[in-house]
């Protein structure tokens, strides 16, 4: 009887340990809920590096096959290709460039406003470009050995790029004129009022202070 008994509280208390250290059901389900949501974070996390990485390298190719279309537009404008249009072959898929170019005015020959633009399957990009031909090339450095413009000013002439485009019409004595105006410094010509343009082209506009 005392063998039966003892035996029998042993087998209670091994029960009872072992019922001590597992889990219940609401701890299991607190677990498997955190560990869903450690899971969605880092899920979420990955996919969003891929996005910005995938955003990141259509940005790198839409500048690199901007850059090349910008070098065939400055070779075509070189000679005397005005327009074009052409893909980028098989290796850019769905990609296509295309230039216009037109001269800034009959005072710079030789001087081009050229407009490229890239096409792509997601977006379209535009580039405003200036390009200087022989021509022009030539006419600016006669201005300099005449000294009707100094070297500095040369200089910023050709560097104004973006800033503006030079009025057709516009005589040697009107640049000198707007430079003495402007302290002896290059102004920035893309910001000379439409309606003056428009006399400067008609050959009708003076400026004021000029010479007779």
């Amino acid at each position: 009887m005392s063998k039966t008994r003892t035996f029998n509280l042993k087998r209670l208390h091994t029960i009872r340990a072992c019922g001590s250290a597992g889990f219940t059901l609401v701890e299991v389900m607190i677990a498997l809920a955190v560990l869903g949501t450690a899971i969605f974070v880092l899920l979420e996390a990955h996919y969003g590096s891929l996005r910005a990485q995938d955003t990141l390298r259509e940005e790198v190719q839409m500048r690199n096959l901007m850059s090349e279309a910008i070098g065939y537009a400055e070779l075509s404008v070189a000679t005397a290709k005005l327009s074009d249009s052409q893909e980028f072959g098989r290796r850019y898929p769905g990609f296509s460039y295309s230039f216009e170019a037109q001269l800034v005015g009959e005072s710079f020959p030789g001087l081009y406003d050229v407009m490229v633009r890239v096409e792509g399957p997601k977006e379209t990009r535009e580039r405003q470009i200036f390009v200087m031909t022989r021509d022009s090339q030539t006419l600016l450095e006669g201005l300099q050995a005449q000294g009707a413009l100094t070297e500095e000013q040369m200089q910023q002439l050709m560097q104004q790029g973006g800033g503006g485009k030079l009025p057709g019409g516009m005589t040697q004595e009107q640049l000198q004129e707007l430079i003495r105006q402007n302290g002896g410094n290059m102004p920035n010509l893309g910001q000379i009022p439409a309606n003056i343009r428009r006399q400067m082209q008609s050959g009708n506009f003076k400026l004021p202070g000029a010479q007779e």
